[in-house]
């Protein structure tokens, strides 16, 4: 009998641990090419790293997209040719949602876009969003940076920004001429609080010039977890301390 009623308060137990669990958030990640007139998107979902619904394509846009779900990371990558821009390798968003207790990342990048000659001055933008984000919360710091090369031609108009539960760090712009120059930028210095869940957006936009421009462009902006006041008030505590006693030992030290 006392067994029995051992198993039956377990198995109580067991199903108010179920019902009181918290369920697996969802989260979907998009991708967007466009010029104004033609585009490309498709979504992704974090649990699974499957395509949900179909890409979609507009306006003469071709191309594929595919995705995939490795340690964590949702990535969602598109190749063909918007507005007369060709993306010969890549263009990938890859997302952690729903995030870790120490992290939260978005990153954007678009490998080898290519204005081929002939097609005249080409502008284009790359939106991406990643939802279900839960973590880290509270205190966090931001760093938000940007990254690439113009491998040959120029740039123009370039400008890279995000958002994060209303973080909105000052967007990136570079502009660049020539042949293997580096594009870079960072925004390390806001520290947000984040109350989750939260979503995290960035956009890409830049003007390639006519001829036969290629560029590698792409960026990032990270979330990570900051010690709380009282946390490094005891660190700073702890370490007084301990230069305390260190001193006192030293002043007790026969001569």
């Amino acid at each position: 009998m006392k067994r029995f009623k051992w198993i039956t308060a377990a198995t109580l137990l067991a199903g108010m641990a179920i019902l009181g669990a918290t369920p697996a958030r969802a989260g979907i990640v998009t991708l967007t090419i466009t010029d104004g007139g033609q585009s490309a998107t498709a979504q992704a979902d974090s649990t699974t790293g499957l395509i949900v619904g179909g890409p979609t394509f507009s306006g003469g846009a071709s191309g594929s997209f595919s995705s995939a779900l490795l340690a964590g990371e949702t990535t969602l990558a598109f190749t063909g040719t918007v507005g007369g821009i060709i993306f010969n390798m890549s263009t990938a968003a890859t997302g952690n949602t729903p995030g870790t207790p120490a992290l939260a990342f978005l990153n954007l990048s678009s490998n080898t876009i290519n204005n081929p000659g002939g097609n005249g001055t080409q502008t284009f933008s790359v939106f991406t969003s990643a939802t279900g984000y839960t973590m880290p919360t509270g205190l966090v710091q931001a760093n938000f940076a940007n990254s690439g090369t113009l491998t040959n031609g120029s740039v123009t108009g370039g400008a890279f920004s995000g958002s994060a539960d209303g973080y909105i760090p000052t967007p990136l712009l570079f502009s660049a001429t020539g042949s293997g120059v580096s594009l870079a930028g960072s925004d390390p210095t806001s520290f947000p609080t984040i109350t989750g869940p939260f979503t995290i957006s960035e956009t890409l936009t830049a003007t390639l010039a006519a001829g036969t421009q290629t560029a590698t462009l792409g960026g990032t902006l990270t979330l990570t977890a900051a010690p709380e006041p009282s946390t490094v008030a005891t660190a700073l505590t702890g370490l007084g301390l301990v230069g305390l006693g260190a001193l006192r030992r030293k002043f007790r030290t026969p001569a």
